[in-house]
């Protein structure tokens, strides 16, 4: 991954990398690629907050290797 590169060349130790968000891809996909939209329609948002509990929990349970967000724990010694 080249985030965790540049930052183990900057000599950073990488304690923890994790994607978050893994549905959201599929949401920005299906809205932006396949439907050209430039905005997501209002009811979009309302529902997939319903969801976040138990996509949390796949995400806690499955290590997912995509996601919309990229958490990076890391420490310069």
């Amino acid at each position: 991954m080249e985030l965790v590169d540049k930052l183990e060349k900057q000599k950073f130790t990488i304690e923890k990398v994790k994607y978050n968000n893994f549905v959201g891809v599929f949401g920005w996909f299906i809205n932006s690629r396949i439907l050209g939209r430039k905005e997501f329609p209002i009811l979009q948002p309302i529902i997939f907050d319903k969801f976040i509990p138990i996509i949390t929990k796949i995400e806690k349970l499955f290590k997912i290797p995509f996601g919309m967000n990229l958490l990076i724990i890391a420490n310069k010694p």
